[in-house]
């Protein structure tokens, strides 16, 4: 994440999806538990977030990822919505999380929840964790009578582009 400015403006692509999410009928939940994220992940969730990302892409160092989760869940990149924010399990391990704010605080992002940060175990990718994350952000969007979601990714990130693409984001 970052100080409340995204790392490089013209790198970042802001995406919107109006629900239902595309393709959510197929998601396989027996690939990993799914759960909402609790307060209590929030360490586990920083140190799968240094894995996650390269040096100085996300945070600088280790405590510098934790203390970023942290500050999520503390409300720096709006409001937490905690019901909208899940983790996937593997054997007990998490793998994948989705956190996600009731709205962003930046410019020109879709007015609807927007998760903050969607990201995988490196060496667990591309096998359907971030879908299954996806979907379950749509739904409980659904469920509280929003209809839409929106997100950032970096421009550079093809597979994360494919993966928005292809549940029917689109780039606004």
């Amino acid at each position: 994440m970052d100080d409340g400015a995204p790392m490089d403006d013209e790198a970042l692509l802001t995406f919107a999806l109006a629900l239902p999410l595309a393709g959510s009928d197929d998601v396989k939940t027996a690939s990993g538990r799914l759960r909402r994220v609790e307060r209590a992940d929030a360490d586990v969730i920083g140190n799968l977030y240094w894995l996650a990302y390269p040096p100085g892409i996300a945070a600088c160092d280790l405590q510098d990822a934790i203390a970023d989760i942290h500050a999520t869940f503390d409300g720096k990149y709006g409001a937490f919505w905690p019901e909208g924010s899940f983790v996937v399990e593997v054997d007990r391990t998490v793998v994948g999380v989705a956190l996600t704010v009731w709205r962003a605080p930046w410019a020109g992002t879709p007015d609807g929840p927007f998760v903050v940060e969607l990201f995988t175990d490196p060496g667990r990718r591309r096998r359907g964790y971030a879908k299954q994350l996806l979907a379950a952000v749509a739904t409980a969007a659904s469920m509280v009578g929003e209809d839409m979601i929106g997100l950032r990714v970096d421009a550079s990130n093809a597979p994360a582009l494919n993966l928005y693409r292809s549940l029917g984001f689109h780039e606004i």
